[in-house]
Parts: C-alpha cells; sequence; structure tokens
C-alpha cells in the first residue's frame, strides 16, 4: 500500500521511515489497510518486548538456570 499524503506520499509503507509511521499512528486518527499495512511494517522490523512481568519471569528463570 502506498502513502496516500504527507511526506513520504506515493511511497509503500515498506519504504516509509518507521519514525514517520510512528509519528502519523499517534497523531492521526486512522482506520482500515492503511492504518493495517503501518503496523504491519512496524511490527515486522521493531522489537517489542514482552510485557514486565514476562520479562520479570525470563529474568528469573535464566538466573536460576545459570545457578545450576
Amino acid at each position: 500500500m502506498r502513502m496516500p499524503f504527507g511526506k513520504f506520499e506515493g511511497r509503500h509503507c515498506h519504504e516509509t521511515p518507521r519514525y514517520y509511521l510512528r509519528w502519523v499512528l499517534e497523531t492521526l486518527d486512522l482506520s482500515g489497510d492503511l492504518k493495517k499495512a503501518m503496523i504491519m511494517r512496524l511490527e515486522r522490523t521493531e522489537w517489542n518486548p514482552p510485557p514486565p512481568r514476562d520479562l520479570d519471569k525470563l529474568v528469573h528463570e535464566m538466573c536460576c538456570e545459570w545457578g545450576d
């Protein structure tokens, strides 16, 4: 899908810089295919850490395994 507006108008979502996609998603009230395309691009290229409670559990498991 191509960006229909803005600084990167005409570029495919996968060619648009991540910082711009994050800004658009935070600033504009989008819906539909464009929003889905932007989110998919970001999910494929950014590390989404686990929630803190899951991260604490993972760290605890790693520390326990190293101590064995």
